[in-house]
């Protein structure tokens, strides 16, 4: 089925395409940041924030005489420019109204960046790429995982049936796909090699690593009013810190088990806090999460918390603990990481990545052998200390190595994986 069939071109769209050469030119090639889904609405979730960390720092590194554009669609309005500023001007209550900014003109040598995630929006529009990319404008898209496409059952109907379309895109009209990990780099090549009747295409694949200071991010401020009383709460114990959505992939139904095994074993000094909004497909979860929050003195969830108070509460933390059955980087460890503290996560690939000082690993799937490591765990930094020494990598760095694989295609990088 082709959605973008169903799209009419508006007159003032269709400047940019072959009327270009009508308009004045510009001073140089543009580097197109699609925004489009934080540019309407911030959910404040580990891909938010990685977008708004990469456009704040690709604003302020030399591209060469590349300029950053943000650009934003909707389903029914292909891509207008947005002030520069946009994401730092974020504030409650504004709304995205598309058709007050202008239609995007492009020209040869332009390079078309798909940071944001935006599988229910660029299917709509793949004719209208795909003329851009017959303009010579290069079309470069970001790829966080395939979990949607390997683990669908975590993902509702409309996810799955969204991001197959995006990959069926991503096949037919990218020019090269940018992993945020080596894991993600060659489940995508592996990808590209399976059986197929349509005539193949060798997309490259190259893998840019994340930042890791979410000050650099442009975060979003402002402390709950009961935020003293919360980091008071976490000086009582040891607490150790969750940071993500409640979503079926995350591992929280198994930290639950293991924060309910503690307290049967008379654990009365760990502390769980978890920071995450409500997702999907865990509503009897979310329940029970809700009334161990009001009932134990020991278990508190905080639905929304805002960047600054994050950072507040990584400081405060004894550990992170990271119970995903599956993700694409893990954003949370490298931000614990870079405020010194200490890592249990489990044992996966894409978490053997960041293996180091600092970042231990369970296995297991009951509440019963979590609880045991992490006793383990914590016996272990009490006796070696809880501090860690780590540098990580900050977003300047990351998004320094992210424009090389931008603007220099041509070179291939050892971390490129071949589609075949």
């Amino acid at each position: 089925m082709n959605l973008a069939a169903k799209n009419r071109w508006p007159a003032d769209e269709k400047v940019g395409l072959g009327d270009a050469a009508k308009v004045a030119p510009a001073p140089s090639r543009q580097l197109l940041l699609d925004v489009s889904n934080i540019a309407k609405n911030d959910a404040r979730t580990g891909i938010q924030r990685v977008v708004r960390a990469v456009v704040a720092a690709l604003q302020h590194v030399d591209l060469q005489g590349i300029s950053v554009r943000l650009i934003a669609a909707d389903k029914t309005t292909f891509y207008r420019r947005l002030p520069d500023n946009w994401l730092q001007e974020a504030r409650p209550g504004r709304e995205l109204r598309l058709l007050d900014h202008p239609p995007v003109r492009v020209r040869r040598g332009d390079i078309f960046f798909g940071l944001d995630f935006t599988s229910s929006i660029l299917p709509h529009h793949e004719d209208r790429l795909a003329a851009w990319r017959s303009e010579g404008v290069e079309i470069r898209l970001v790829l966080y995982d395939l979990l949607p496409l390997t683990h669908g059952r975590w993902f509702t109907m409309k996810m799955r049936r969204n991001f197959r379309r995006w990959l069926n895109l991503v096949e037919r009209r990218a020019d090269r796909i940018v992993a945020i990990s080596e894991s993600v780099a060659n489940e995508f090549a592996a990808w590209q090699r399976r059986p197929r009747i349509r005539a193949r295409r060798n997309i490259p694949v190259s893998t840019a690593r994340l930042g890791s200071d979410i000050s650099a991010s442009l975060p979003s401020k402002g402390l709950p009013g009961d935020s003293e009383s919360v980091l008071s709460w976490m000086r009582q114990g040891r607490t150790l810190l969750m940071v993500g959505t409640i979503e079926p992939r995350k591992g929280y139904e198994q930290a639950v088990a293991a924060f309910e095994w503690l307290k049967r074993e008379g654990d009365k000094a760990t502390q769980f806090l978890v920071i995450g909004r409500g997702g999907w497909k865990t509503e009897q979860l979310q329940q029970k999460m809700r009334m161990l929050s009001q009932a134990n003195r020991q278990f508190r969830w905080i639905d929304s918390a805002s960047d600054e108070f994050l950072e507040h509460i990584y400081r405060r933390a004894s550990g992170l603990l990271v119970a995903s059955e599956g993700e694409g980087f893990g954003l949370p460890i490298v931000e614990a990481l870079s405020h010194g503290k200490p890592v249990l996560a489990r044992d996966l690939a894409v978490f053997r990545e960041l293996e180091g000082p600092g970042v231990s690993f369970f296995e297991g799937r009951t509440g019963a052998q979590l609880g045991n490591a992490i006793v383990n765990w914590l016996e272990e930094n009490a006796r070696d200390g809880t501090a860690v020494l780590r540098r990580t990598a900050s977003w300047t760095e990351a998004a320094a190595m992210l424009s090389d694989l931008l603007i220099s295609p041509s070179t291939q990088t050892e971390t490129e994986r071949p589609g075949r």
